[in-house]
């Protein structure tokens, strides 16, 4: 398994996990008016995920683009007969 699709995993685990920390403890966000720190910290463990995720989609285009072209320009190892 690479580590770029596991770190991405990670990644949206971590947004979820803000997520439910958020939500299983509302009485208390709400009581103590934090609304605005649960919203940030969301936002930013969604915009880590979303860089990480874009990174990934970046290196795996460039690697397809990469070897297709490599593979369509390679010298053919075939012998005439």
């Amino acid at each position: 398994m690479h580590i770029r699709p596991v770190l991405l995993i990670f990644s949206f685990l971590l947004v979820g996990s803000v997520a439910v920390q958020a939500l299983s403890s509302i009485r208390t966000v709400r009581a103590f008016s934090t609304e605005p720190l649960e919203v940030a910290k969301y936002s930013a463990a969604m915009t880590q995920a979303l860089q990480k995720g874009l990174k990934d989609a970046f290196t795996s285009a460039m690697t397809f683009a990469l070897t297709n072209y490599l593979g369509s320009h390679a010298p053919s190892t075939h012998t005439h007969t």
